[in-house]
């Protein structure tokens, strides 16, 4: 069993930092689903029902009543970070399949796949639609050859924004050797946050769609990231490692406008929690908990 009370009493005996709160609330519950071995990259169905992941680089989803598992057989190579469609039953996926890893739209339960990204010259990740799935705005990765090996340039990765249906992308960041992931749509479709170093460190950022301008949500001097938008708008979850002595991450979430920021996880040590998914219905957030070499899909309740 966690000692919850010893890391408690050790999360008030920290320092204050600049951007960070403490919340004394009860660890997530497993979710139970079939298979074994690790689950990286969970993304929850519009409905609520279902729960995308990659196991063993391959992309699955399960029915989270019953637990079953679908291996989404049609997308081949390594896979990452799939993401939902909100109107229809189509994932983007990162995927090898093509060579090199792009952006895939995959039709379920037919599994119809097209690659979105082919033929671009970068290393193309999360990919995540817009609340009406007109536009999709993917992080890429310039490619640099070198005789005949191939280099990514992991910190000049910028967010582009591109039709759903296929077309010419804008690059939102112009980022010039910054790190830029991980967006997330306001509900509405005007704003999205993202994860940016462009501060020195990783913290989580506004952008304004209408005329792309920013602002910082998070400033403290530790590690900020993988924000999640919740259904009702209101509140934004993200993973950091404020006010851990050993950087072990955790779940917080703060107001949409960047104020109030909560801890809801209180992992240390050897155990960290990741990739926040909310609900549908904003009252609790899906999130992945490593422990000693073993990831886990957990809950945990959300109350305002």
């Amino acid at each position: 069993m966690r000692p919850v009370h010893r890391l408690t009493l050790l999360t008030l005996a920290l320092p204050a930092i600049v951007g960070c709160a403490a919340d004394r609330r009860a660890p997530g519950r497993p979710v139970r689903i079939e298979g074994s071995g690790p689950i990286l990259n969970i993304a929850v169905s519009p409905d609520g029902k279902r729960i995308a992941f990659k196991r063993y680089e391959k992309l699955y989803v399960a029915d989270l009543a019953s637990g079953k598992t679908t291996h989404v057989a049609s997308i081949t190579g390594l896979v990452a970070w799939p993401t939902w469609a909100n109107r229809s039953g189509r994932l983007a996926v990162a995927s090898s399949g093509g060579g090199r890893l792009d952006v895939w739209l995959v039709d379920l339960p037919n599994g119809r796949a097209r690659n979105m990204t082919r033929g671009r010259g970068e290393r193309h990740l999360r990919a995540v639609f817009s609340p009406d799935d007109s536009m999709l705005i993917f992080d890429a990765s310039p490619i640099h050859h070198d005789h005949e090996h191939e280099h990514e340039d992991a910190t000049g990765i910028d967010l582009w924004l591109m039709p759903s249906q296929g077309g010419k992308a804008e690059n939102l960041t112009n980022s010039s050797k910054r790190f830029n992931r991980y967006a997330t749509w306001s509900p509405d479709g005007k704003r999205i946050a993202f994860t940016s170093g462009r501060s020195g460190n990783r913290e989580i950022w506004l952008m304004r769609l209408s005329d792309r301008s920013v602002r910082r949500l998070t400033d403290h001097p530790g590690w900020d990231d993988e924000p999640a938008w919740s259904p009702d708008g209101k509140y934004i979850a993200y993973v950091s490692d404020c006010g851990s002595r050993d950087s072990t991450r955790n779940i917080w979430v703060m107001k949409a406008n960047g104020s109030q920021h909560r801890q809801l996880t209180f992992s240390s040590g050897k155990r960290m929690n990741m990739n926040p998914a909310w609900d549908t219905d904003s009252s609790s957030i899906f999130f992945l908990h490593k422990t000693d070499g073993l990831i886990e899909i957990r809950r945990i309740e959300f109350r305002p």
